[in-house]
C-alpha cells in the first residue's frame, strides 16, 4: 500500500542517503501482523467485557449497593445468610460509607462500611466534638434498624462498627457519596495536631487556588518561550554543564579525601588501647568510600575530556533543535493530543475493567454481610488481560507520539527551502495510520513483554513481606532490576528504531538493527548528547519552575498591593489576582505552581530531546551516506551553522574505514540533493540530476 501524495509525503525505503531526501511516491505498510495481533487482543477486551457484563450485576455498577446485598434506589430480593438483605431501597438511592476511627487515639480505621441512604451527610460532625448531632442523625447514617437513643449507646454502637465516627459534608456523584474535598481534608488535616502547619498550608491552597491555576496556566507560556529561545543559551548553558560536573567531580574527590585524612589523624591521635573497633571501621568505610568515588568520578572526567571535541556539535545540535521547534511550533502541542488519545484509552479500560469487578457472587461473611468473589476461576485471568492490554494500549499511543515527532523532525530536515515544508505533524499521523501502525505495534509490544513480568515480580515480591526467605527476596530484588534496566534499554532502542522507521519506511526489525549500528557508531555523539544534553535539559526544567517559583513569591508577598490595584483599574481581573483571604505561608501556593511548571516543561523538553535525537540521527547517517564533508544536503540543510560539518567530522566516530560509505554517484558525476518539495530533472532517476 503506498502512501497518498496529498496526505503523506514520505520518504523511500533504504538509506539515508540522496534517494532519501527526494520525493517519495511509495511506502508501503510494514509489520501488518503485528497490527492485527494488536486490533484482536483489543477486540478480545471487548469481549471480556461483554461476558462480565452477563456473569455479574450491571445494577451494582449502576446504582451502588451496601455491605449486606441490596442494591441501592431498587426493590431487593432476600438472599440465605444474610438477614439484612432482601429490602426496598426505592427511595434510598446514594450509597454512604461509614468511617471509623478510634476514640481515644483519634487514629482512622482504614475499614468502612456501605449504606444505601436517602440523602448524603450535609454537616460535619464527629463523636468527640458533635456527639449529640450524630445521635440525631443515627437513624439515616447507622446500620439499618439501629436507632441509638443516648450518646452512651451511640459511642457503643460504634465500637462495634455500626454507626459511624465522623461525618463530612458529601455531595452524590455517580450515586456516591463523595466528601466536599476541601472540607474533608481540613477535618481530616485537624487530627493531625503535631503538624498543624499542614492545616494552614491546606488552607492557602484553598484559598489562592485561582492564582495558581493562572500561575499553571503562565507556566505553560514560559516552558514554550524557553524552549523556542534555548538556543540563545544553547552553548551557555551546555559549556556551563560541563564545567560543573568537572568542579563537582574534582570537589567531590577532594571532599571524600579530606573527611578521610581527617578521620585517620583522629585515629592516631587516640592510643591503640582506648580505640574501638568501631572507629577503626569507619575510617576503611571512608577509606572505601574515598577509593569508589574517586574511580567514578575519575571516569566521570575521562569521558568528559573525550567528549570535549564534542560539545560543539551538541550546541549545534541544540541551535538546530530550536529552528525545529519554531519552524513547527505544533509540535510542541503534540503531547496535548497524545493525552487526549491516553485519557480516552484509559476511560474505555477504567470502564471494561469495573465489569469484570461486577462478575462476581455473593458468598456470606457472618449473618448480615456479604462479601462478592469472580464468579467463576478463569475471571481472575480477566485482570491480567487488562492489565497487558492496557500497558500495549499506552506503550503503543506513546510509540506512536515519538514517531509523529521523528516524521516532521526528519521531514523538516530534508527540505532544503523551509518555507515549503506544510504540515509535517498531520502528514505524520497520516503516513501512521496508512503505513506505520504495525510497527509501533511490534515496538510497544516488545517493551510490554519486559514491563508485564516485572510487575509480576513485583507483585510476587509484595506477597513475600514479612516472610524469613531473605535469599527469594534478593533473588527476585535482582531479576526486578535486570528488567528494569532491560526495558529501559529497550525503550531508548525503541524510540531510534521510530527515528529510522520515520526516515526511511522500513519495517521494525530493520529499523532497529540500523538504528543499533547508528548508535554504535555515533557512540560518542550519542554519549555527549545524553548526558550533557540530557543535564542542560534538566537545567532549563528547573529554569522554568524556578522563574515560576519567583514570579509567585513576588505575586503573593505583594497580593494586597496587586489586589488594591486590581480594585481601583480593572475590576474582572479583581477576581483573578486577589485570594480570598490573607495567606499564612505565602511561599506554598508559589511552590505548588513552580511543580507543575517543573511537569509542564519536561513535557515541552520532552519534544525537544526527541527532536534532538533525530536531528542526530539524520546527521550522522546523511554524513556517513554522503561524506561528511561534503556532503551538499547537509551544508544546505543546517546553513545557518557553517562551521558544523567541520566539528561533525572532527567528532566522528567514523565507520570502519568508511567501507559501507556509498560513493557519491557511479562515474564521479556531481549530484544535486533535492528536497521533497522540489521536483528533480527526469521523472525515472527521482530527484537525482547528474
Amino acid at each position: 500500500m503506498g502512501c497518498l501524495d496529498c496526505c503523506c509525503e514520505c520518504f523511500t525505503d533504504g538509506h539515508i542517503d540522496r534517494a532519501t531526501f527526494k520525493r517519495a511516491t511509495k511506502r508501503s505498510c510494514t509489520d501488518v501482523l503485528f497490527l492485527i495481533l494488536l486490533i484482536l487482543f483489543m477486540a478480545g477486551t471487548v469481549a471480556i467485557g461483554y461476558v462480565s457484563y452477563q456473569q455479574g450485576d450491571w445494577r451494582r455498577l449502576v446504582y451502588g449497593y451496601d455491605d449486606y446485598g441490596n442494591i441501592c434506589g431498587i426493590k431487593n430480593e432476600k438472599m440465605d445468610g444474610a438477614k439484612l438483605s432482601g429490602m426496598d431501597m426505592t427511595n434510598r438511592t446514594s450509597v454512604f460509607f461509614m468511617l471509623f476511627y478510634n476514640g481515644d487515639t483519634r487514629t482512622f480505621n482504614l475499614a468502612y462500611t456501605s449504606l444505601c441512604v436517602e440523602e448524603c451527610p450535609t454537616e460535619e460532625a464527629n463523636i468527640l466534638d458533635d456527639a449529640s448531632v450524630m445521635v440525631e442523625n443515627s437513624a439515616k447514617y447507622c446500620q439499618y434498624n439501629q436507632k441509638p437513643d443516648s450518646e452512651a449507646d451511640y459511642l457503643k454502637q460504634t465500637s462495634v462498627y455500626k454507626c459511624p465516627s465522623v461525618l463530612y459534608k458529601s455531595h452524590s456523584i455517580l450515586k456516591r457519596c463523595i466528601p466536599d474535598v476541601k472540607e474533608a481534608m481540613t477535618v481530616a488535616i485537624q487530627h493531625f495536631q503535631k503538624i498543624s502547619w499542614l492545616e494552614y498550608a491546606f488552607s492557602d491552597v484553598a484559598n489562592s487556588w485561582k492564582q495558581i491555576v493562572g500561575m499553571c496556566i503562565m507556566s505553560i507560556g514560559i516552558a514554550a518561550l524557553m524552549t523556542l529561545f534555548v538556543r540563545f543559551l544553547a552553548k551557555f548553558l551546555i559549556y556551563v554543564s560541563t564545567l560543573l560536573f568537572i568542579v563537582g567531580a574534582i570537589l567531590s574527590i577532594v571532599a571524600v579525601w579530606y573527611v578521610y585524612v581527617t578521620e585517620y589523624k583522629k585515629l592516631q591521635d587516640i592510643p591503640e588501647v582506648d580505640r574501638l573497633e568501631s572507629m577503626e571501621d569507619q575510617v576503611d568505610y571512608f577509606l572505601y568510600l574515598a577509593i569508589i568515588v574517586s574511580v567514578v568520578m575519575g571516569i566521570i572526567l575521562l569521558i568528559l575530556i573525550v567528549m570535549f571535541p564534542r560539545m560543539k556539535v551538541v550546541v549545534k545540535l541544540f541551535e538546530e533543535a530550536s529552528r525545529v521547534v519554531q519552524a513547527i511550533p505544533f509540535i510542541l502541542f503534540t503531547p496535548i493530543l497524545t493525552f487526549i488519545f491516553i485519557t480516552l484509552f484509559f476511560g474505555y479500560w477504567l470502564f471494561v475493567t469495573v465489569f469484570v469487578a461486577t462478575a462476581e457472587k455473593a458468598t456470606f461473611e457472618g449473618e448480615a454481610f456479604v462479601r462478592y468473589e469472580p464468579s467463576e476461576a478463569y475471571v481472575r485471568y480477566f485482570w491480567w488481560y487488562m492489565l497487558v492490554a492496557l500497558i500495549w494500549g499506552l506503550e503503543f499511543m506513546l510509540a506512536a507520539h515519538q514517531f509523529v515527532i521523528a516524521f516532521a523532525t526528519a521531514k523538516w530536515y530534508a527540505f532544503e527551502d523551509k518555507s515549503q515544508l506544510s504540515c509535517p505533524i498531520v502528514k505524520g499521523i497520516a503516513c501512521l495510520i496508512k503505513n506505520h501502525l504495525g510497527s509501533i505495534a511490534l515496538g510497544s509490544f516488545i517493551i510490554t513483554l519486559v514491563k508485564v513480568p516485572r510487575m509480576i515480580l513485583m507483585y510476587i515480591d509484595k506477597k513475600l513481606k514479612g516472610t524469613e526467605n531473605a535469599v527469594a527476596k534478593a533473588i527476585l530484588k535482582c531479576m526486578q532490576c535486570c528488567l528494569w534496566c532491560l526495558e529501559k534499554i529497550l525503550k531508548f532502542l525503541n524510540k531510534n528504531a521510530y527515528i529510522v522507521i520515520a526516515m526511511t519506511g522500513k519495517s521494525f526489525c530493520p529499523s532497529a538493527q540500523q538504528a543499533v549500528v547508528i548508535l554504535v557508531s555515533n557512540a560518542l555523539r550519542v554519549t555527549a548528547l545524553n548526558t550533557v544534553g540530557t543535564f542542560v535539559i534538566f537545567l532549563c526544567k528547573l529554569g522554568v519552575a524556578a522563574i515560576t517559583a519567583a514570579i509567585g513569591l513576588v505575586w503573593f508577598k505583594n497580593s494586597s498591593e496587586i489586589c488594591s490595584f486590581c480594585e481601583s483599574s480593572a475590576k474582572f481581573a479583581t477576581g483573578l489576582f486577589c485570594q480570598d483571604e490573607e495567606l499564612n505561608y505565602y511561599f506554598v501556593p508559589a511552590v505548588c505552581a513552580a511543580i507543575f511548571a517543573y511537569f509542564a516543561a519536561s513535557c515541552f523538553f520532552g519534544v525537544f530531546d526527541l527532536v534532538l535525537d533525530t536531528l542526530l540521527v539524520c546527521v550522522s547517517e546523511d554524513s556517513h551516506e554522503n561524506d561528511a564533508v561534503d556532503a551538499p544536503h547537509e551544508c544546505k540543510t543546517l546553513k545557518a551553522s557553517p562551521d558544523f560539518v567541520q566539528n561533525l567530522k572532527a567528532a566522528g566516530d567514523h565507520y570502519d574505514e568508511v567501507k559501507n560509505r556509498k560513493k557519491k554517484g557511479k562515474g564521479g558525476g556531481n549530484v544535486e540533493l533535492k528536497g521533497d518539495g522540489e521536483k528533480g530533472g527526469d521523472d525515472k532517476k527521482g530527484d537525482e540530476t547528474v
